[in-house]
């Protein structure tokens, strides 16, 4: 509370300061915006960690490796926006896709391995995670070219504006696509069975 009662004079603090007052103008928004968008992720992980106790192994690096490409991605299309250059989208996205697989399957391999999680990975829960995985990047792909393009056209910077938003709507999604890929392979305990008496 005492931090939430600070705000106003930060605000205050920040637009004094020349330096950095179009800066936290201009950045303040989008991390807004972002944390919201994550904090989606972070009540449905909450709502189903019980229900599906993989998720907590599985979600952090399923989400933030197909945020980084997603966020790579959007990297490489501001820069030749901004340069005024034309991209060769189709090979960008092949090798980004290209790369998600063996780092997906290295993460397999050592939380099986070692037993990490709670997680029995049987074929249909690889191949369930792999679906999962490999949708989650095609939609990071579609979404870092579609977002880019979008905030430069409303002239914004997509690196300061895309990054933060594309970032938190694969946290949202990859965590949605997870309960969704458990559920769908009866994965899981029930409920009720999760809550200890």
């Amino acid at each position: 509370m005492v931090l939430l009662g600070l705000i106003p004079a930060w605000i205050y603090y920040v637009r004094q300061n020349k330096f950095v007052s179009e800066v936290a103008k201009e950045g303040w928004g989008p991390v807004f915006s972002a944390m919201l968008i994550s904090s989606t992720a972070g009540l449905t992980l909450e709502r189903y960690i019980n229900q599906f106790p993989g998720m907590a192994m599985i979600s952090p690096v399923l989400n933030g490796l197909t945020g980084n490409i997603g966020s790579i991605y959007t990297s490489r299309i501001s820069t030749s926006l901004h340069a005024n250059t034309k991209e060769n989208y189709r090979a960008t996205e092949r090798t980004l896709f290209l790369v998600h697989i063996p780092i997906e399957i290295l993460f397999i391999s050592v939380i099986g391995v070692l037993g990490l999680g709670d997680v029995q990975w049987s074929v249909s829960v690889v191949f369930g995670y792999a679906v999962v995985s490999l949708t989650l990047v095609v939609i990071a792909l579609a979404l870092a070219k579609w977002i880019t393009r979008l905030f430069w056209q409303w002239g914004y910077d997509p690196d300061n504006y895309a990054l933060p938003i594309l970032t938190s709507l694969m946290d949202v999604l990859g965590t949605a696509l997870l309960v969704v890929g458990f559920w769908a392979l009866g994965y899981g305990k029930s409920v009720d069975s999760s809550v200890s008496t």
